[in-house]
């Protein structure tokens, strides 16, 4: 039913508990591990996987989205699931997701809540929710776009269909920055299905830190160094989804061109009757 796939770089020790974490919780799905670290770090991954997970290491060219395209690729499982390899993310929590999916075939994603946590020693703090927007349920797909960045949070951890999130990894291949890359899975998936936010605890979260410089995956800090490289970025990303759209036959209001609109809705549930003014 499922393939999990785990990205690490240079961090085997949080590799190597994550792996016995799902092991000692009889996770029984097929786990492949995506490794970009340096020889001796991935060394010690390698051993980490035996017998619990299928080992690939890759170059240090290959960025995380490349990654995930290429292991996408041979999944041949309905589901697909992307497991950080510093935080939790509860089997249990995973195997709702798919039990959701399969009984709601308009759905493409599902996930829960996100809970941020820190360890003392044996005590673990569980002290701030950091993934609570609700479910996206649109019918029309620019709505499902608008409300995923009305209030925007990713969802990224989340159980894909295998065949959504190939397509959106792929997408996002073409992007030259974290930040894109993220926004294009995200915007891609979105406009193909809904995406539900399950009433549980899906994943916890750790202080552990991105590799990614917050400059490359935090939109606001990307402008604030290269305003300019920020909206080639952004076109770049703009004329993408607006590809992406077309490609998919989705439907868009008449007018101006596709890349040139944003929209804003005023006071009504209905896509169809939102202002729509050029960007």
């Amino acid at each position: 039913m499922l393939t999990a796939l785990v990205p690490t770089r240079n961090r085997p020790n949080e590799c190597a508990r994550q792996l016995r974490f799902l092991h000692g919780n009889k996770f029984a799905y097929r786990i492949i591990v995506l490794d970009a670290s340096e020889p001796e770090n991935s060394a010690a991954v390698r051993r980490a996987c035996s017998g619990i997970a299928e080992f690939r290491h890759f170059g240090p060219e290959y960025r995380m989205a490349d990654k995930l395209a290429a292991a996408a690729a041979d999944v041949a499982t309905p589901y697909v699931v992307l497991i950080p390899d510093d935080d939790i993310v509860l089997p249990q929590a995973i195997a709702e997701a798919i039990a959701f999916l399969e009984s709601h075939p308009d759905f493409v994603v599902a996930h829960g809540y996100f809970v941020a946590f820190h360890a003392h020693d044996d005590d673990i703090d569980m002290h701030r929710m950091i993934g609570f927007t609700p479910s996206i349920v649109d019918e029309q797909a620019l709505y499902r776009l608008y409300n995923l960045f009305r209030r925007y949070q990713s969802f990224y951890w989340g159980v894909f269909r295998t065949g959504i999130f190939r397509a959106a990894v792929t997408a996002a291949c073409v992007m030259q920055v974290v930040a894109f890359r993220e926004l294009t899975v995200m915007s891609t998936a979105i406009l193909q299905g809904k995406v539900a936010r399950l009433r549980s605890v899906y994943a916890l979260r750790g202080p552990v830190k991105s590799h990614a410089a917050i400059h490359q995956s935090h939109p606001l800090f990307f402008f604030l160094r290269d305003a300019q490289k920020f909206f080639d970025n952004y076109v770049l990303f703009r004329d993408g989804i607006a590809a992406f759209i077309r490609r998919g036959g989705i439907a868009t209001p008449p007018g101006v061109p596709l890349e040139q609109r944003r929209f804003s809705i005023w006071s009504t549930p209905h896509f169809w009757d939102a202002k729509w003014i050029p960007a």
